[in-house]
């Protein structure tokens, strides 16, 4: 292939640090073909009032961290500009977007700030949301194609047609927009994870390794285990990647272990990684045979690392070998106390008391633990979210997160949410750890967020203090000095 050129671009929430697997799987993939290629970051430009860290450690639900003591500071100069010169200086032959729905808005002002200089350059966008909203996004003047399937063989076959000037119009996962025409072809077979190069992270400031964990600041990578996840709950895009790729294999899959532990000691090796985050939808999902292995290949190695699993996965005997390899954290999804919310909204088909038997083993052993929660569920009342404030009362985790609901692209909420009134059907869905964006009778996007915002009080404090934490909900001078006053409390007695 001759010289050929490509700036990719992550547009991502500010400071949310952990290096993503998409981008960085794209780049090994494009230098493994000899393709040049540069990367734009977003992740250190100020684009919001406040990080998602600084929300949940100002609503007690991390402990806050000074990310400026290892280097980690806002950019102090403008984005647009930035983006501009690395355009003209560069001059790529693509440039192609990676956006979750949040992060959209990022790109699209990025995009927008090149549309003089652009002339021949390509702009394709893909990631997770380019797979559902491809109609919105292909509509954009400046975009000439969208990835709708995944992405890592995909761009190579872009730039080798570019470079050979073949036509972009038949290309497998491609929606293309040609003289007023668009085109949608078809989906290839799924990647085998097995086949992927390994993550590249060169590209990234050596400041993106650093995320905060339980208040501590750990050199952190993420190593893919499976994509897709066997489970079906319905604020989840994964039933909808299901059949959407139905045609081009099984979405849900997983890498053997052996290739899992290539990555991991290449990673150690060129990065001096201290922490690994495993990537799997539901970790424990997979079958005793392959944990065993995974133990045993793992035993020499013993650096800590977190995941995020479901309660009906855990046992007595696979958490004994996870902490015999040095498991430090495992994130629990819990989303909801009521068990109507849980069983007939959400599709999570589990009792409370279950729950709280399977979360007894956890604390038998020395893994930290995190619960996850989401609230505004449509339809969810004030009372259904006490449920879930007096569940979490009854599990001894070393913290809460309480997330506001977002009816994403692809999930069957979201349409449910379009169905009932409560969103438009163009609505853009935000960071889950902003505000709501439904509008519902039986509870006001306002009550969402003072709920959001005394979580931690509510399932941290005696409930003496529920009269102090109820003024504490409501964002005037009255409720913020009230909810000043018990996160003294709070950290002073209960942390």
């Amino acid at each position: 292939m001759k010289e050929f050129k490509v700036v990719l671009v992550y547009a991502n929430s500010m400071m949310d640090n952990l290096i993503p697997l998409s981008v960085s799987y794209l780049i090994a993939c494009l230098k493994e073909k000899g393709i040049q290629v540069k990367l734009f970051d977003t992740t250190f430009y100020k684009t919001a009032e406040k990080s998602s860290d600084d929300e949940r450690a100002e609503m007690l639900q991390v402990k806050p961290v000074d990310m400026s003591e290892y280097g980690i500071n806002y950019k102090t100069s403008n984005m647009l500009d930035d983006f501009r010169k690395l355009i003209v200086d560069y001059q790529p032959q693509l440039i192609g977007f990676s956006v979750v729905e949040p992060t959209y808005p990022i790109a699209e002002r990025l995009l927008n700030s090149i549309g003089d200089i652009k002339g021949d350059i390509k702009v394709v966008f893909g990631g997770i949301y380019s797979i559902f909203a491809y109609n919105k996004i292909i509509k954009h003047p400046l975009v000439d194609m969208v990835c709708y399937g995944e992405g890592e063989e995909t761009i190579v076959n872009i730039c080798r047609n570019m470079s050979s000037n073949v036509s972009l119009n038949n290309l497998e996962n491609m929606v293309i927009k040609e003289d007023d025409q668009v085109f949608v072809n078809r989906k290839s077979s799924l990647t085998d994870l097995n086949k992927l190069p390994n993550l590249d992270f060169s590209l990234y400031q050596k400041e993106r390794f650093y995320k905060p964990v339980g208040g501590k600041v750990l050199k952190m990578a993420p190593v893919e285990f499976s994509r897709g996840c066997p489970y079906t709950c319905t604020y989840c895009a994964d039933q909808a990647l299901t059949e959407s790729f139905k045609e081009s294999g099984k979405w849900f899959r997983q890498k053997d272990n052996k290739r899992i532990i290539e990555e991991i000691e290449c990673y150690l090796k060129e990065y001096n990684i201290e922490y690994f985050y495993f990537i799997s939808e539901s970790f424990l999902s997979m079958g005793e045979k392959k944990l065993d292995e995974f133990v045993e290949l793992y035993k020499p190695i013993k650096i800590p690392f977190w995941f995020n699993t479901r309660i009906e996965t855990i046992t007595h005997d696979r958490l004994k070998k996870l902490e015999s390899i040095n498991c430090d954290r495992i994130s629990i999804g819990l989303e909801s106390g009521s068990e109507y919310i849980r069983k007939k909204i959400l599709k999570r088909n589990y009792s409370n008391s279950y729950f709280l038997e399977k979360f007894k083993i956890i604390s038998e052993y020395n893994i930290s633990v995190s619960v996850n929660n989401i609230i505004g569920f449509p339809d969810e009342t004030r009372e259904q979210i006490f449920e879930t404030i007096d569940l979490s009362r009854d599990v001894d985790a070393e913290s809460f997160g309480a997330y506001i609901f977002q009816p994403y692209q692809g999930t069957s909420l979201r349409d449910y949410c379009v169905k009932k009134g409560y969103i438009s059907e163009d609505y853009l869905a935000e960071d889950v750890h902003f505000s709501s964006g439904l509008t519902m009778p039986q509870i006001t996007k306002e009550e969402i967020g003072g709920l959001q915002r005394t979580f931690t009080l509510y399932t941290k404090l005696p409930k003496e203090y529920y009269g102090d934490i109820k003024i504490a909900e409501t964002f005037d001078e009255e409720g913020d000095k009230k909810f000043k006053e018990l996160s003294e409390i709070y950290y002073e007695k209960y942390a």
